[in-house]
């Protein structure tokens, strides 16, 4: 699973604010693709939550706010992309 969703300043307290987000879609080809596009940028990372690295249908990822807006916006109703939160149980409340 993935950390909680906190904001992270970065090294050393500088820097955009990452957080920690569900990337996900029907397609595992198009989620694989973008997981390794992902991967390779600076200031990110993404690995699979769920299906294999060769069929993943749920990645975390850290990134900041402003990459997930641009991801939502690339991919519309393709992915989804959603800030990765601590479940809160029926229990709790």
């Amino acid at each position: 699973m993935v950390t909680s969703g906190t904001d992270d300043p970065g090294p050393l307290g500088i820097g955009p604010r990452v957080g920690h987000y569900l990337v996900g879609g029907a397609d595992p080809a198009l989620v694989a693709l973008v997981a390794e596009r992902l991967g390779g940028e600076p200031g990110v990372s993404a690995r699979v939550v769920s299906g294999t690295v060769e069929r993943p249908t749920v990645l975390g990822v850290a990134m900041t706010q402003e990459r997930a807006d641009a991801l939502r916006a690339e991919f519309q109703d393709r992915l989804v992309v959603e800030a990765d939160r601590d479940v809160e149980h029926y229990s709790d409340k």
